[in-house]
């Protein structure tokens, strides 16, 4: 149970909220989000944070803050393969499928530009997490 007196899938209630709001709105799939991108945008969505977790791991190197003694690399392997499937599914269906899907899609609906969009998913988007750290500072993050 987390400090919030919620489970740990609390965050389904996203899907619920989006679920609801592409109904109820009667969005279309590209207002959702849902939409196949280019190669170029892919390849800079892959990019991203293969850059950034090099940079991070290159500079734990450097510091010699990386201990590889007890290296597994099955177990790594492992490891990220069910991070990847877990976050990929979890945080398509509810944190980007609510904030970056439905309500943006409600946004501009309403006529909002893209940057007064931004502003107001973003709000939302921290809001909901900001709950958890206020409510209980030490919560550590899952």
């Amino acid at each position: 149970m987390l400090a919030t007196g919620q489970g740990e899938l609390y965050n389904l209630w996203l899907a619920v909220m989006m679920i609801s709001l592409w109904a109820m709105q009667r969005l279309t799939k590209r207002e959702l989000g849902i939409a196949i991108g280019d190669s170029k945008s892919f390849a800079i969505a892959l990019a991203y944070p293969v850059i950034i977790i090099g940079s991070v791991a290159l500079g734990a190197w450097a510091a010699q803050l990386i201990d590889l003694k007890d290296y597994s690399a099955a177990t790594v392997s492992r490891r990220l393969s069910l991070n990847f499937l877990v976050t990929f599914v979890l945080a398509l269906v509810t944190e980007e499928g609510f904030f970056r899907g439905a309500l943006w899609g409600s946004c501009e609906r309403a006529g909002f530009s893209p940057a007064k969009s931004v502003i107001w998913t973003s709000v939302a988007f921290g809001l909901w997490h900001a709950a958890v750290a206020v409510i209980d500072p030490d919560f550590p993050q899952p």
